[in-house]
């Protein structure tokens, strides 16, 4: 893995031992930013834009090798970045970035694997309309990926944004992959004003049941992660938020079918 620091108003060329067809582009919000313009075919510019924060994240490449095969055939690899402004990114809470997940989170996914063993049936409430789901492989918890989904929580109530994109227009693939991994294709996202006496399981218990009781959500819940060897991220957090004056919960929750995106060691970034 490539490893670089870049200032705000600077541009880095990025070269590969092979053609590259795919960098992932981050959200222009956060201040960074990838181009091909000018560029080789074995290179990007990385630039910093003048208004960056200060954080640290990471770029998907992909190398082209196979032409038959989508996105150059998974030859990825990735960059890490440091990037240096004029302040911290107010997203990047890093005590909520560390660590494992907690009890609601490991909680909610035993619940969750309970539910999906049986399958279930959801309800769109609006219009009758039903779908039934049969018994769905055990998914696993994807520590990195939720810890990713645990920082958007936390900033949701910090500064009092409930949606699914943040101010700066980051959705949930964007934290994921700022903590280190990708390949998360949907979320389930719970916003409330908590019971603060709950326990950490009836508080798990809560939540599930707040997402089976919408017709999408519960889709999502009994529908994802189809063959074995899935996996879910789910961020939780609590906390007062000032703006409100009175505590709320955010809890976000993605699936993957597969591992997060491991190339070939044939892209070597220089």
């Amino acid at each position: 893995m490539k490893e670089l620091t870049i200032h705000a108003g600077e541009t880095i060329r990025v070269t590969a031992n092979i053609a590259t067809d795919y960098v992932d582009r981050p959200v222009e919000g956060t201040g960074l930013r990838t181009s091909f313009e000018n560029a080789p075919l074995n290179a990007f510019d990385l630039t910093a834009l003048p208004n960056a924060y200060t954080y640290d994240t990471f770029i998907v490449v992909s190398g082209l090798i196979d032409s038959s095969k989508p996105l150059g055939g998974d030859t990825y690899t990735w960059v890490k970045v440091h990037v240096v402004g004029s302040a911290p990114a107010p997203w990047l809470h890093s005590e909520a970035l560390a660590g494992t997940a907690g009890t609601v989170e490991t909680e909610f996914v035993r619940l969750l694997n309970e539910a999906r063993s049986k399958g279930g049936t959801c309800t769109d409430s609006s219009t009758g309309q039903t779908k039934s789901f049969p018994p769905a492989p055990v998914v696993t918890l994807n520590q990195i990926a939720s810890s990713g989904l645990r920082v958007k929580a936390k900033d949701a109530v910090t500064r009092s944004w409930y949606t699914h994109s943040s101010p700066e227009g980051l959705g949930y693939n964007d934290y994921i992959q700022q903590a280190g991994t990708t390949g998360f294709i949907n979320e389930a996202l719970l916003t409330e004003a908590p019971d603060t006496t709950l326990t950490p399981t009836q508080e798990a218990t809560f939540d599930l049941a707040l997402f089976m009781h919408s017709y999408i959500h519960c889709g999502i819940m009994y529908g994802s992660a189809k063959t074995a060897g899935g996996q879910v991220a789910v961020g939780w957090y609590s906390g007062l938020d000032t703006h409100l004056g009175y505590t709320m919960a955010v809890m976000p929750v993605s699936f993957t079918d597969s591992n997060a995106i491991q190339g070939q060691p044939v892209l070597e970034l220089k």
